[in-house]
């Protein structure tokens, strides 16, 4: 599905919709990753684009998508790659590169966030929170839509939930978002949710998605 198509089916319905960013260098899948063509879908300013970076090194790229108009800048923590000799230099190096990414986004006035992966525990990076807007759990595989929901990562809601309090981030849901699902990711404390197969798998794009919003009140999805 052409990515200026998947926007008009849903816009009015939403506020925000997101576009997976994928070069095939973190997964063997491949997305459209042309951050020039999003200037022809700013034609309505109601509507915020958010763009995450499944690459590697996303530092490189960023600047390229905040040129061509998101407004919030998501990365995914294991493609941060960095030279360091040994886990404390590395994660020292992460922590910078995070830094970094976060004061050029807030220089532009970008949102930041970074996502985790399945494998990756909440605990990984829990010293990059006070410098993300949001904080992500993919719970399918990195560049893919379609998996199952696994409750499994819920146990990554509630750790994050735990350590929000004086921090001002928001926690998203990527995957398995559906009408069995929605509540289960609002109990759990679930800020945002973005639905991909449910919401474009449906006859009525613009429909499921209001519908998601009505089962779970107060969760902000797309």
């Amino acid at each position: 599905m052409e990515v200026d198509g998947a926007i008009h089916m849903i816009e009015g319905a939403s506020d925000w919709v997101e576009i997976d960013v994928c070069d095939g260098t973190l997964s063997k899948h491949a997305t459209w990753n042309i951050p020039a063509d999003l200037k022809t879908l700013q034609a309505n300013p109601k509507l915020h684009i958010a763009a995450h970076l499944m690459v590697k090194h996303p530092e490189r790229f960023m600047q390229q998508w905040i040129r061509a108009g998101v407004r919030r800048i998501m990365v995914q923590w294991e493609g941060i790659r960095t030279t360091g000799l040994g886990f404390l230099f590395s994660g020292l190096q992460k922590r910078k590169i995070i830094r970094a990414m976060q004061e050029t986004c807030k220089e532009n006035w970008v949102e930041f966030g970074v996502f985790i992966a399945r494998q990756t525990p909440a605990h990984a990076i829990q010293d990059i929170l006070p410098f993300v807007d949001v904080v992500g759990i993919l719970n399918v595989q990195i560049g893919k839509s379609g998996d199952a929901f696994d409750p499994r990562d819920l146990e990554k809601v509630q750790a994050f939930r735990a350590r929000v309090n004086g921090l001002h981030y928001k926690i998203q849901w990527d995957g398995g978002v559906n009408m069995d699902t929605i509540m289960t990711l609002q109990q759990a404390g679930v800020d945002i949710a973005a639905s991909t197969s449910f919401v474009f798998g449906a006859s009525n794009p613009a429909q499921a998605l209001e519908f998601l919003r009505r089962q779970a009140i107060g969760v902000h999805t797309y």
